[in-house]
């Protein structure tokens, strides 16, 4: 996984350079939360959950969260947009 990481950020250094502005985000309002990705087969992680938002902001750029990232929301019932905010 950090070879993974250090491959992504060095390739956007190549193809943007190294002054680009960047933001950065775990997740958006068309993907599935982080949380429901990182779940595992036993009910999911906090501790994965937490490092990939730690890693987030330890990322070069502007971190962006979507609301409900921040504290490890799962997504509600379905994949629709209208589940994705209604735990929040």
């Amino acid at each position: 996984m950090p070879d993974l990481v250090q491959k992504t950020v060095c390739g956007q250094d190549a193809a943007f350079g190294p002054d680009a502005a960047r933001g950065t985000f775990l997740t958006n309002h068309d993907m599935v939360r982080a949380a429901t990705q990182l779940e595992g087969p036993s009910g999911g992680s906090d501790v994965e959950v937490r490092l990939a938002t730690q890693l987030l902001f330890a990322l070069p750029g502007t971190p962006f969260l979507y609301y409900g990232d921040e504290i490890g929301l799962p997504n509600g019932p379905g994949q629709d947009d209208v589940d994705k905010r209604q735990p929040m």
